[in-house]
């Protein structure tokens, strides 16, 4: 015999509800809910009372649409244009992103270039599907020659707001501090 929360979860997954206006209808917190479908825990007999009003509620057929997941229709990526010269893809991101040698990456998403934003340490970041990434990471993965798997990358002008390929380059963590301090004690002379 198929018990309650089986019949529950079963009618959940196949239904595609959206878990949390479930637990707004049913009474329930929303860990709970999630307790009883994803780590199969027993339910208290207060939860299981309202579990089986829920389901004589769907088996009489009670109207539940609103509750189920709006599920957008996929968007399928199709290249509005050609990927430019002095373009490439974005490494990981083929056919989505492409990076251009001035540090410019372009959304086939979008069909936009992105617009960067300043993290708290001066450098350039931008968002690509759901991660963010440096852009001098990415225009140097793109571009440059790592032979020696160098670890960081060095602003050679130490404007970081400089991507271009001609202002990278791949360095040690030793080579990226002593450039900085090379550099800083040079402007502090000029000034």
């Amino acid at each position: 015999m198929e018990s309650i929360t089986d019949k529950f979860t079963e009618i959940v997954s196949t239904e595609n509800f959206n878990q949390t206006k479930l637990a707004e209808i049913i009474g329930l917190p929303r860990e709970t809910l999630n307790r009883i479908l994803h780590e199969k825990r027993f339910a208290s007999t207060p939860v299981l009372s309202k579990i089986e009003k829920f389901l004589r509620e769907y088996e009489n057929g009670a109207d539940f649409t609103e509750y189920r997941k709006k599920v957008a229709p996929v968007k399928s990526v199709v290249p509005t244009r050609e990927l430019q010269e002095g373009e490439r893809w974005v490494k990981g991101y083929k056919g989505s992103y492409a990076v251009n040698t001035s540090g410019q990456i372009y959304s086939y998403r979008s069909n936009r270039f992105l617009s960067p934003y300043e993290n708290s340490g001066g450098y350039f970041k931008v968002d690509l599907k759901d991660k963010s990434y440096y852009i001098h990471r990415i225009v140097a993965e793109a571009f440059l020659f790592n032979p020696n798997n160098l670890p960081e990358i060095n602003h050679k002008n130490l404007d970081k707001s400089d991507n271009s390929i001609e202002n990278l380059e791949w360095v040690s963590h030793l080579e990226n501090i002593e450039h900085y301090w090379k550099h800083k004690e040079e402007r502090e002379v000029v000034a």
